[in-house]
């Protein structure tokens, strides 16, 4: 490969992944290799770990801003969020099936933000916004319970595919 066709790609790259990430896809090894400043980025948005997610936006801040990709990368912390949130949900979806309105209480979630992740700038309050903004961007099908602090999942398809999610809620994700 020719050292043109290698700039080309890398290029090509700073746009590509986070757009991608919008949509559930996330870089491939082969093109990790080409350009890895972009693996905790995509790393956290699969996790789900704010903390990590919140670095990298950091660390290729001024990177992005050159390429006018930041404000893009920064609207995926609504992603980051459904996936910690799916992940918890994933981990205890035999205990969630056996209620009749599956729930997950929001101070869990909390406890996983900052005692797994290591993420110490949020609270229960900032959580629950944030939550909520997820909910209205349709990335988890629900409602958040106020007085209760949970999160009341849909029996059906709590979790739907990000590019039909897109396709049909973009005015409210971007």
């Amino acid at each position: 490969v020719s050292p043109s066709a290698k700039h080309n790609a890398k290029i090509i790259y700073e746009y590509l992944v986070p757009i991608n990430l919008f949509f559930g896809i996330y870089p491939k090894k082969t093109e990790i290799e080409i350009d890895s400043n972009y693996f905790n980025l995509s790393k956290s948005v699969y996790e789900g770990d704010l903390g990590l997610f919140s670095s990298s936006l950091d660390e290729l801040e001024d990177r992005m801003i050159s390429f006018g990709t930041f404000l893009i990368a920064g609207k995926l912390k609504p992603f980051v969020l459904r996936n910690l949130i799916r992940n918890i949900h994933i981990s205890q979806e035999e205990e969630l099936e056996k209620m009749k309105a599956p729930v997950i209480k929001l101070e869990q979630i909390l406890n996983v933000i900052k005692n797994v992740y290591k993420y110490e700038e949020i609270d229960i309050e900032e959580l629950e916004l944030s939550v909520i903004g997820v909910l209205y961007r349709g990335l988890i099908g629900g409602y958040v319970h106020h007085g209760n602090k949970v999160i009341v999942f849909g029996k059906k398809n709590p979790f739907p595919d990000l590019r039909e999610v897109m396709k049909n809620n973009y005015s409210k994700i971007i």
